[in-house]
């Protein structure tokens, strides 16, 4: 059979498959009469033979369904099976580790529905998890694949009830629906910001917990905005049947047109319609597949208040139970659809901004769903909305609404004044319709200039090759705040806009932290400058207010990250130090969800003592790092971002013990981060910042393997981070610290090979490496970061020259790191790299040939190398080999002497 054919033949199977059998024969009345004989076909025999090919059919809580339920999946005890859908089964799972237990919901892809095209959008909605970091999303936990090769994944359990049935159990009112549906708002507004759009938002996808949470399941058809999404996946066939939900699905899915973030602001609206009123906003009964289609397309909503009325009145028709299947990680219970809103409440405003969100054309909805949930943050407030048509009698009235005190006294001075002054009042109606098109205006390009920056910034961050068009976007956006901000216009929010644009410039400038950099670390600097000028500003205004408290303390940690990479470490550290503070108070303040950025402060404070010698510091640090991230995950032993965490924390451990010089600690710490770095890598191979997280984290093995003395670990860890490292600089050839880390490592694993015995190759490695250093300094003077890895480089380079008889060379490429070290600021601890150099230049010069002005020379360099030694050797910081070369230039001075 035709493969093409073969697909529609099993799309349209799982779709008929998850239908009651009343609403079947209308569904097949809709197919041609060919793939409906193919259809049927395959139903027949699924009756006969249930194992053929799964039946997609939702499978409410308790009782096994069947014998195929594994009883366990890796290190997944398998409980019972929570729901199935067209293309997975979730099980209710246990895990099981050294103290403690821990229900999760494992999903697993059906066999017989792992076709490409299943098995695509599996992987994509586990990979949209993985990335997804927000307090009512539910969270993936694990993934994998089981040992005959079906993929599954690993989330949270929620225990919850789904967001109609909570509102109707626990009668909530207006305002409490209003708050649970912004907190749904921003959830979705979180996976925008990420490049995902949901596609299939409806209430059975959003469970609320017994605390009044709600989460967020179940992205199975949801779209990435990337080009890996159109590359190989038609649009229009993943909508063609039913892997959406007609009744919640915008009017574009429906037709199979593209698909964005306005498509899920259409769905929501359906959502929030249905909570408000009980009711949907089309009646569609009954509908046979096509009469819905055309319905839903050309059909105009009620207005919700109008929809309210009618069902209190009792006219309506009865509210059709979902049809669609759910991602069920939750006990379902009895329906009851009584809202608890009086609908007069709903007349006005809110009947606007449901009907706003639900516009059938795109470009009339609201253009993010950020907006739909201020306008509903507004409504709460009393305050004017952009979904009614703005006037001076409507603001009046909201006005009123807000100061009802003294209103009647208001109404009889305005009554007063305008009938004294008429001609004013109409004067006053064309300054206030200008007014009004000007805030119009300051709000479209406001909100342009915030996606700009946020929310395709954001999505962005984890595509290969996108720095220099990043760059482009952030600037053009900071250009509209700033021209915005010149108005004068003084909202605490916008500063707050234009504080974080200015750090994301400064992230793309030149910030080796960030993963990111056009080489210009100077310019980041005055970006971050900026950024913390606005910061400091607004928390000086209102220093209780824990958005600018952590705004400040973020603020300050990118400045220390800046200036780390331009070599002012003093400064730096000053600025570590704040933010480390501002950390400790927000602790005391109890913050929730700020644990991440905590660590990352310590971790900046423990780094920048590390460029200055402190080691000792540096180690106290970082091990107060390390013991909060180990607490973190000993409370969620499976949370993949905890594990990472403490993977982050050991390899700090593995530089700190690197520098003190004692390898066989560094090669320890860094093979205890090795496994979990891996694991996060394979399970998001589509994300830039973990192959950049793998690559570093290979060299780290391989540099502390081969001082260790484990030439085996040197070698096969640095292939590993080349490797990784060269395919990452080749994805985007704007970035210089890309570029800077695979000089780096070239020159790490040239080291190896030298040792190995592998001179030829060595020797080419070296080369290659320190001509990608040149490339990179000789474009950015003021490029500062990793000039000390250039330094080791060019010394160790330096080395195997002259043991290969190459005195000359190894001079010159002495020469070029004396320069570098030269151009390490004053502050940073250089006394290795100087007794490196000069002990070498010494060498070098011995090499050429004993005559008297080699000699004179080689004194010269060795007599410059020994207060550096003398300094490293009274501070303990000499390692074996250092001793030795130490101990064989005193001996060499003495026979010259």
């Amino acid at each position: 059979m035709d493969p093409t054919k073969w697909k529609l033949i099993k799309d349209a199977f799982a779709a008929v498959s998850e239908m009651r059998p009343q609403e079947r024969r209308a569904f097949l009345d809709g197919l041609d009469l060919s793939l409906r004989a193919d259809v049927e076909r395959l139903i027949k025999a699924d009756h006969e033979a249930e194992d053929f090919i799964e039946k997609p059919a939702i499978v409410l809580h308790g009782g096994h369904e069947g014998d195929d339920m594994p009883d366990s999946i890796d290190d997944y005890t398998i409980v019972e099976k929570l729901g199935s859908g067209g293309m997975g089964t979730v099980y209710l799972a246990h895990h099981t580790g050294e103290g403690f237990s821990q229900q999760v919901a494992l999903k697993l892809i059906k066999r017989g529905m792992d076709t490409g095209l299943v098995l695509k959008r599996f992987l994509i909605e586990r990979q949209i998890l993985a990335a997804l970091d927000h307090p009512n999303i539910a969270r993936m936990l694990d993934g994998g694949s089981t040992t005959d090769g079906l993929p599954y994944f690993v989330m949270e359990y929620v225990d919850g009830r789904e967001i109609r049935e909570f509102c109707a159990a626990e009668k909530y009112g207006l305002d409490e629906r209003l708050a649970l549906f912004r907190k749904v708002c921003s959830a979705v507004t979180a996976a925008h910001r990420n490049l995902v759009v949901h596609r299939d938002l409806k209430p059975s996808n959003i469970l609320v917990t017994r605390d009044g949470e709600p989460k967020l399941l179940d992205f199975g058809i949801a779209k990435l905005l990337s080009p890996d999404w159109s590359a190989d996946t038609d649009e229009a066939t993943v909508t063609q049947f039913r892997v959406m939900t007609p009744e919640y699905a915008s009017p574009e899915q429906i037709e199979g047109k593209a698909t964005s973030t306005s498509t899920d602001v259409y769905s929501l609206g359906v959502i929030l319609y249905e909570l408000l009123t009980g009711e949907r906003p089309f009646d569609t009964k009954g509908k046979a597949p096509n009469e819905l289609i055309q319905f839903l397309l050309s059909g105009e909503p009620r207005r919700p208040s109008t929809a309210a009325r009618t069902r209190e009145s009792g006219k309506t028709a009865s509210h059709a139970s979902e049809t669609d299947d759910a991602d069920p990680l939750v006990r379902i219970t009895e329906r009851s659809d009584v809202t608890g809103v009086e609908p007069k409440r709903l007349q006005g405003d809110l009947d606007n901004i449901v009907l706003k969100a639900l516009r059938r054309e795109q470009d009339r909805r609201y253009q993010s769903v950020e907006e739909f949930a201020e306008d509903i943050r507004k409504f709460q407030a009393g305050l004017p909305v952009t979904a009614t048509a703005d006037s001076s009698s409507y603001r009046l009235k909201k006005f009123l609404r807000r100061h009802r005190t003294g209103a009647i006294g208001v109404s009889v001075a305005a009554a007063l004044l305008i009938a004294a002054t008429g001609i004013s009042a109409w004067q006053y109606t064309v300054a206030n319709r200008e007014r009004q098109l000007a805030e119009q205006r300051f709000a479209q390009v406001r909100e342009l200039s915030r996606s700009m920056i946020f929310e395709y910034y954001d999505g962005m961050a984890n595509i290969a090759g996108t720095t220099e068009l990043r760059h482009k976007m952030v600037t053009d956006g900071l250009r509209y705040l700033d021209g915005l901000a010149a108005e004068g216009v003084a909202e605490p929010a916008l500063k707050r806009e234009i504080a974080e644009g200015y750090e994301k410039i400064g992230d793309l400038l030149g910030n080796p932290f960030r993963s990111t950099g056009l080489g210009d670390s100077k310019g980041a600097v005055e970006s971050y400058r900026k950024s913390l000028a606005i910061r400091q500003e607004l928390f000086d205004a209102d220093q209780d207010s824990v958005e600018d408290i952590i705004g400040i303390r973020n603020g300050e940690m990118r400045l220390c990250e800046g200036l780390w990479a331009t070599g002012t470490f003093a400064e730096a550290k000053e600025h570590c130090d704040k933010s480390v503070s501002y950390t400790q108070e927000i602790e005391r303040r109890g913050v929730e969800n700020d644990r991440g950025a905590a660590i990352d402060s310590y971790n900046r404070a423990s780094q920048v003592r590390e460029q200055l010698g402190d080691f000792d510091g540096a180690l106290d640090i970082q091990l107060t790092a390390l013991a909060m991230t180990k607490a973190d995950l000993a409370a969620a032993p499976d949370d993949l971002k905890k594990a990472m965490a403490v993977a982050a924390c050991e390899v700090r451990l593995g530089d700190i013990t690197y520098m003190r010089k004692d390898f066989a600690a560094s090669l320890q710490h860094m093979r205890n981060a090795v496994p979990t770095v891996e694991r996060i890598y394979e399970e998001n191979k589509g994300v830039a910042k973990y192959k950049y997280n793998l690559a570093m984290m290979y060299g780290r093995v391989a540099a502390a393997g081969t001082e260790a003395g484990d030439a085996n670990a040197g070698l096969e860890f640095g292939v590993k981070a080349v490797k990784l490292a060269e395919e990452i600089a080749a994805d985007d050839s704007k970035n210089y610290s890309s570029k800077m880390n695979l000089a780096t490592l070239v020159g790490n694993y040239a080291d190896a090979l030298c040792r190995a015995g592998r001179t030829a190759d060595c020797y080419a490695e070296f080369h290659r490496s320190v001509t990608m250093y040149d490339d990179v300094f000789g474009a950015d003077p003021n490029y500062n970061y990793s000039m000390d890895n250039y330094v080791v480089t060019h010394t160790y380079f330096g080395d195997w020259l002259v043991k290969g008889k190459k005195p000359d060379e190894a001079t010159a490429i002495y020469t070029k790191a004396l320069k570098m070290a030269g151009r390490l600021s004053a502050e940073t601890q250089t006394d290795e790299q100087y007794a490196d150099i000069y002990s070498g230049l010494g060498n070098a010069a011995l090499a050429k040939g004993r005559t008297p002005a080699n000699i004179k020379t080689a004194k010269e360099n060795f007599e410059l190398a020994k207060p550096y030694f003398e300094k490293l050797k009274a501070a303990s910081l000499l390692s074996r080999s250092e001793e030795e070369k130490y101990k064989k230039l005193l001996e060499t001075l003495r026979s010259l002497s």
